[in-house]
């Protein structure tokens, strides 16, 4: 799964941009849950961030599962599907809002206002993935 030309760039040995590792840095020492039916954003997210510090938890593949890993309260923030085999992942999006995990929807499918995201096969980067995680004072 590609997630837009910014995070694929990075993943695949191209040289970093002497600013990434300033806007990586909002990634080290994080605990970041990936809910998605498959593995392929995990994968991809996993090989860019753990060479930065983080801790990849997932692939999630159920609404159930994820909430409960959110209410034990050690995650620093959640990238969300929308579509996990036939559910949605909006009732996830309201328990971490309601612990204080920050999350944000990445998915091929429109997001719609309520929720901070990104769609898939748009432009969008892990920088601005980590931004909006970290640096948002919405969640």
């Amino acid at each position: 799964m590609n997630l837009g030309a910014g995070i694929a760039a990075y993943g695949s040995g191209a040289k970093e941009p002497s600013h990434m590792s300033v806007l990586l840095h909002e990634f080290v020492d994080k605990r970041i849950l990936v809910v998605e039916a498959g593995r392929p954003l995990t994968d991809d997210l996993r090989q860019q961030l753990t060479p930065h510090g983080a801790t990849v938890l997932g692939p999630m593949p159920s609404v159930g599962a994820a909430i409960a890993l959110v209410q034990i309260g050690s995650l620093d923030a959640a990238i969300l599907d929308i579509e996990l085999d036939g559910e949605t992942a909006f009732s996830i999006a309201e328990i971490s809002e309601e612990q204080g995990v920050p999350f944000v929807f990445v998915s091929y499918n429109a997001v719609g206002p309520k929720y901070p995201g990104f769609q898939l096969g748009q432009p969008s980067s892990l920088q601005t993935i980590g931004l909006a995680l970290f640096r948002s004072t919405s969640h």
